[in-house]
């Protein structure tokens, strides 16, 4: 049978500049309405009968239905035609839950976050059309996304337990708002705020006079610039224009990683994907045996519904498995274990921190990457 189900989107800032208008997009979360496709699956058909190189007829294999696994409290199955379809019973969110298709508890908001909401936390996904009102807070344990072009400003705090956070419009704080993902940050802009990602925090315009930890910190336009402040990631920091031509103290620290570590990390998670996929390959020729055996008993049935669910658990694991070995392998492009990357220039009154070297910038310094080797720092032009 031909399986066909819903494909989440890949999470990558969008970044648009012309003479009046800075847009910094991003899709976040893999919304739904009720009533929305999620998946496919063509009935298996009997197959063709064959002939051996003797001239001998080949009796047909029929086809196997292999199962679409999901969510059956908010999806619904609908079979058509010899097709069965899968479409949302409400309106969500769109996930992968143990290889079952899914749609998790989405809240949408009109409007602002303000005194007609109050503060907001929620166990689930967060889309906020408007903004959010100073003085209010929003908590959720999966992505929560901000799509006003006006951005924050002297909000609580926005805090995302087990996701991402967006922020369409960028912060413009005075009281030092609080910004927190269990994974990644992306916003158009930050001034005067306090920033901390368990994974990487994309910036799309300037930084001034902020506090940022992360693994990595990236300025995703060409005319990005960090401005005062201070930054600490563990593996880089990447931006166009570090400080300014009034040489405000800017301060940007790399604390390093164990590159050896990675590499070995990176050999594991190859070695498990192989044995994955193996056993993958296993389960699919013990499923084939299982339907070949026409009416299955109860015991039967059982290990073929636990095959089934195995092989479909295995998926899962393998896209995180290749998730993970492809952001080690890019990690292990940095140069040394750990570097801060100018794409254009660096001003006076910057001091650069990597593992614990110290660089202060005196004069102005061009296009340049640095990094320590043998505990010595070293540039790049």
């Amino acid at each position: 049978s031909i399986v066909q189900t819903y494909e989440m989107h890949e999470i990558k800032p969008e970044v648009d500049q012309d003479a009046s208008v800075d847009f910094y997009d991003l899709r976040l979360i893999n919304s739904v309405k009720a009533g929305e496709w999620l998946g496919e699956r063509m009935d298996a058909t009997d197959g063709t009968p064959g002939k051996t190189v003797k001239g001998g007829s080949v009796t047909p294999v029929k086809g196997k239905n292999y199962p679409i696994l999901y969510d059956k409290s908010n999806i619904a199955e609908v079979y058509e035609n010899k097709k069965t379809t899968l479409y949302s019973k409400i309106n969500g969110a769109v996930s992968y839950v143990d290889g079952k298709i899914s749609v998790s508890n989405h809240l949408e908001i009109n409007g602002d976050v303000n005194f007609s909401t109050g503060n907001i936390n929620f166990d689930g996904y967060v889309t906020i059309k408007g903004t959010v009102s100073d003085g209010f807070s929003v908590v959720a344990t999966k992505d929560i996304e901000i799509n006003s072009d006006l951005g924050l400003g002297n909000v609580k705090e926005i805090v995302s337990t087990k996701g991402s956070v967006y922020i369409r419009g960028g912060i413009a704080s005075k009281k030092q708002t609080i910004i927190k993902a269990a994974k990644s940050v992306y916003t158009k802009f930050v001034d005067n705020t306090v920033i901390t990602a368990g994974d990487s925090v994309h910036i799309g315009f300037y930084c001034i006079n902020s506090f940022i930890e992360a693994k990595e910190l990236v300025m995703d336009s060409m005319k990005g610039q960090i401005i005062g402040g201070n930054i600490r990631t563990e593996i880089r920091v990447s931006a166009p224009i570090i400080g300014s031509e009034m040489e405000r103290k800017t301060i940007i620290e790399v604390t390093g990683f164990d590159k050896e570590a990675i590499k070995n990390e990176l050999e594991k998670t190859f070695q498990k994907i192989v044995e994955l996929k193996k056993e993958q390959q296993q389960l699919k020729l013990a499923l084939t045996h299982l339907d070949g055996k026409g009416e299955l008993n109860p015991f039967q049935r059982k290990e073929y519904n636990d095959q089934t669910e195995r092989l479909y658990s295995i998926k899962d694991e393998i896209k995180e498995l290749e998730e993970k070995r492809k952001n080690d392998s890019y990690y292990l492009k940095t140069h040394g274990n750990g570097e801060i990357c100018i794409g254009k220039k660096i001003y006076p009154n910057c001091t650069l921190i990597i593992q614990k070297n110290f660089i202060e910038i005196t004069s102005p310094v061009s296009s340049t990457t640095y990094y320590v080797q043998d505990n010595q720092i070293k540039q790049v032009t």
